[in-house]
């Protein structure tokens, strides 16, 4: 009887000593999951706005701790898209995200000055009749509304972003996409 107590001891020792591993490795999971969600979202929002040739956006609620997708309805406004991503994904109990869209700015360029610049008027209705930008004019920076979402253009160029995942145990990702041909991917991990 003497020898089942002491087992019994030495197996709650062990398991007293294993569970704060185990624990750290299960909210380490759940920022690495976390982070393949988002990239997983982010290669579908990109394959279907080629395929689709529409705008689709990956919205952001920092403070509610969700992301989701919406699709150009064809009218300039954003609706979910149909099928399985058409839903808001929650960031696990324990895990932090902190978002950061980095708008390319505009681009001027250094002509020789032996190269005379010529503004051409251009019509600002496209193809199918939506109201384009006109060239030469500066567009509005729409992320300046105060909402955070990065957008995925039918041309394949996407939004660079920034985004830190973390728990409470220091575990971290960061998922991003540095550049506008860029693919969504994990850049750094830190355990």
């Amino acid at each position: 009887m003497l020898e089942l107590v002491l087992v019994m001891f030495i197996i709650a020792i062990m398991a007293g000593m294993i569970a704060p591993s185990l624990v750290r490795f299960t909210a380490g999971r759940s920022v690495d999951n976390f982070a393949r969600r988002i990239i997983g979202a982010a290669q579908y929002a990109r394959a279907q706005s080629v395929s689709e040739a529409r705008v689709y956006r990956m919205n952001f609620d920092q403070g509610s701790g969700q992301f989701w997708l919406t699709a150009d309805a064809g009218n300039g406004n954003f609706t979910a898209p149909p099928g399985d991503l058409n839903q808001r994904f929650l960031v696990p109990d324990g895990v932090r995200m902190q978002v950061q869209v980095s708008v390319q700015p505009n681009i001027s360029l250094m002509l020789n000055q032996n190269v005379q610049q010529q503004s051409v008027a251009q019509s600002g209705v496209l193809i199918d009749g939506t109201q384009a930008g006109t060239a030469g004019q500066l567009m509005q920076n729409i992320h300046s509304q105060g909402a955070t979402y990065v957008e995925f253009s039918p041309t394949g160029r996407t939004d660079p972003v920034s985004i830190l995942i973390s728990d409470n145990t220091g575990h971290s990702t960061t998922v991003a996409c540095a550049t506008p041909t860029d693919r969504f991917q994990v850049q750094e991990a830190s355990r």
